[in-house]
This record gives structure tokens, C-alpha cells and sequence, in this order.
């Protein structure tokens, strides 16, 4: 049985040759069918990756809650998790001191003009370092709101419903787009294989018709009824 071109009650017929399926409609048409799915797959990524950002940003805030309320609810399983953000934090503490002695420096004169601008350098590779210690507690939180329990603090188990419910929509999302994009390769098939049958039956130019003489009129100026024909015959002058 030939599958791949998407086809519904509204789809026009089709016809199955040794050559493979062909759709009794213009190329043009099939062409317009495979720009409008290859956008709607598209559209579809673009939702299903929004979903995904979404579903971070619920477990990142589930997360959050999670450590600051750990004593409403049993953290018993996942100890090693809160313990990994306890350290991250407390590294981005660490580096915010820095920050604050950097930043807080007073410098007079021309030796205090060098000194800013070692001060500069260090400020920028805190500031680096704070941000990729950061980068790793948002994912430490994902990690715990993920692997704790399924009932613990009532506002992060709200944010993890929706996570979840986030997670399901997006994958529908991508097994649709993956349903599309099925239906562009067997579009983008069929318009090959037409396309090189149009090609293989093309009748060849005769070359004689070439080689025969152009004959055009010209008319005198001056002389509304004399008139003059012209055969031009390759490079050949009037004759």
C-alpha cells in the first residue's frame, strides 16, 4: 500500500501507477499544498518550543518554592538535589561579595585610572561567573521540582500540573509537525518524479526550423504603399 501525501475527505484523487502515487492535480497546486504544510510545521514548532520554555519556567518556579518552604514538605528523596543548589547559591553569594567590593572602590590620580581599569577586567569575569552559576541553579531546580514528590507545597504543585500539562501539549504539537513534514517529502517526491517524466517526454527541438529564413516587413517611410520584404538568413544581409 503507497502511503506519505496527507490526504483527507477534501483531498483530491489520487492514483497509484507503477511509478509511484501520483495526485490527479496540477503541479502548481501540489506546490501551494507543500508551501502551506511546510509553514504549518513551522507553526507548529514554533508553538511546541514556546510550550517547552513554558514548562521550564513552571519547574524553575516550583523549584524555587520547594527550597525555600523544604520544611512543609518531605525532602527526603531528593536531598542530594537541594543540597547540589544550597552550594551553587552559595558560590553566587560568594561572587556577589566580589561584586560589591569591586564595585565600591574609590580611585584617585593616575595610578587610580590603571587600577579601574584591572577593576573593569575582574568585574566582567564575576559577572561571567555569576551568570554561569546561575545557568546551573536554574537547572538544579528543574531537576528537583521533577524529581519531588508528587504532592509537597500547594503553590509549587499548581506550577508542576501546568508543567506537565505544558509537556503533553508540546509533544502533540511535534508528532503533528512530524505528520507534516511526512506530507512535504511525499509532496516534494511526487513534484520530482512529474517533474522528470514532463522532462524524460519532452519532444526535441527540430533544428531545421532554425536554419529556415525570417522573413519581416518594413515600410517606406515617405511611401504609405510601397513596401519592402526583408529575409534575414543567419548574418546574411537583405536580398
Amino acid at each position: 500500500m503507497t502511503t506519505g501525501i496527507p490526504t483527507t475527505p477534501d483531498s483530491p484523487a489520487v492514483a497509484d501507477l507503477p511509478g509511484g502515487r501520483i495526485t490527479l492535480q496540477p503541479i502548481e497546486q501540489l506546490e501551494a499544498r507543500r508551501s502551506q504544510l511546510a509553514s504549518h510545521a513551522a507553526d507548529l514548532d514554533a508553538r511546541a518550543a514556546q510550550l517547552i520554555q513554558d514548562e521550564a519556567t513552571h519547574e524553575r518556579e516550583a523549584g524555587a518554592i520547594l527550597v525555600a518552604q523544604r520544611g512543609r514538605w518531605t525532602t527526603a528523596g531528593v536531598a542530594a538535589e537541594l543540597a547540589t543548589i544550597d552550594q551553587l547559591t552559595g558560590q553566587i553569594d560568594h561572587v556577589d561579595a566580589q561584586l560589591a567590593e569591586v564595585s565600591n572602590r574609590v580611585f584617585q590620580g593616575l595610578s587610580g585610572f590603571f587600577k579601574r581599569f584591572g577593576d573593569r577586567q575582574r568585574r566582567a569575569g564575576l559577572i561571567k561567573q555569576r551568570d554561569g552559576l546561575a545557568s546551573r541553579v536554574a537547572s538544579a531546580l528543574q531537576i528537583l521540582a521533577e524529581h519531588a514528590p508528587q504532592t509537597t507545597v500547594t503553590e509549587a504543585d499548581s506550577l508542576m500540573v501546568a508543567a506537565r500539562r505544558e509537556r503533553v501539549q508540546a509533544d502533540e504539537l511535534g508528532e503533528h509537525r512530524q505528520a507534516e513534514l511526512a506530507g512535504v517529502e511525499a509532496l516534494s517526491d511526487e513534484i520530482r518524479r512529474r517533474g522528470d517524466q514532463r522532462d524524460g517526454v519532452r519532444r526535441p527541438v527540430d533544428r531545421r526550423l532554425a536554419s529556415k529564413p525570417r522573413a519581416t516587413c518594413h515600410r517606406q517611410p515617405g511611401n504609405a504603399q510601397a513596401w519592402r520584404v526583408r529575409v534575414a538568413v543567419g548574418r546574411s544581409g537583405s536580398v
